[in-house]
């Protein structure tokens, strides 16, 4: 009897060890952009993110692996296979996010953006990846800095294993910033157009200088002649057509369909 015990316990320990050498490789530790520490599965195969900058980026470096969208994507310009993928919403200055649905898709990691720095954006993590148990969340830096997408590219193309993939969109981009800055160092000050951003379906919502949603209108050698609030979040400051009127814009850039067409 001794005996069969010493044999059934060998064997366990057998097996055991097996599955903490199966465990160790089927994860790995990882360091995210907001210096946590994360266990993520080795292969990752199946993503989710809180917000349109982070559902942006892993639909740029790795596709296949997006589980679905944090916003409507625009089907005109998206391959009919992945507009396909469900809308799940997410938290991004409005809470369109479910954690239950997140949970109950099954993502091997959930990617969450952000734009604060320091212990603001540890506890905002924090408290995402306590809602979201057992599954791993990964914070990633500054997308939604027109001027800064480098190293959240990089970060992801090495946590995804596509880091050829991203290496080449890191090239392309740093050579379309740099030919933007170029042409615009030669424009003078007082002959770069006078833009208004028209966001809403009036037209009487925008985003200042100085605000993420907007930003491109500078860095492209507009200036941009908003002078009202930053809504933070979403943006969308309202204001009315008699500050437009005093603004006076060479250009209206037309943010939504309907105000286009009207």
């Amino acid at each position: 009897m001794l005996g069969v015990c010493a044999v059934l316990l060998c064997a366990s320990a057998a097996c055991t060890g097996t599955q903490n050498i199966e465990s160790a490789v089927e994860n790995r530790t990882i360091t995210d952009m907001a210096g946590r520490t994360v266990v993520v599965p080795s292969e990752i195969k199946s993503i989710l993110c809180t917000s349109p900058p982070s559902t942006n980026l892993v639909y740029m470096v790795a596709p296949d692996r997006l589980a679905g969208w944090s916003f409507l994507p625009e089907k005109e310009y998206t391959p009919e296979q992945y507009a396909a993928l469900p809308v799940v919403g997410g938290w991004f200055g409005k809470e369109t996010g479910s954690y239950e649905n997140f949970i109950a898709m099954h993502p091997d990691i959930v990617v969450e953006g952000y734009t604060t720095d320091g212990g603001t954006a540890r506890a905002t993590v924090t408290v995402r990846q306590e809602k979201m148990e057992p599954i791993p969340v990964v914070a990633v830096e500054d997308t939604t800095n027109a001027t800064g997408y480098s190293a959240p590219i990089r970060f992801m193309g090495d946590l995804l294993g596509e880091e050829e993939q991203a290496e080449a969109m890191i090239s392309f981009y740093e050579g379309v910033l740099i030919t933007v800055r170029e042409r615009v160092a030669s424009i003078p000050d007082d002959e770069r157009v006078r833009v208004y951003y028209a966001e809403g379906p009036k037209g009487l919502m925008t985003d200042p200088p100085g605000s993420s949603h907007s930003e491109l209108i500078e860095l492209c050698g507009g200036r941009n002649v908003a002078d009202c609030a930053i809504t933070a979040g979403i943006g969308m400051t309202e204001v009315s057509m008699e500050q437009i009127i005093r603004w006076d814009p060479d250009v209206i850039l037309a943010g939504d369909a309907k105000f286009y067409a009207a």
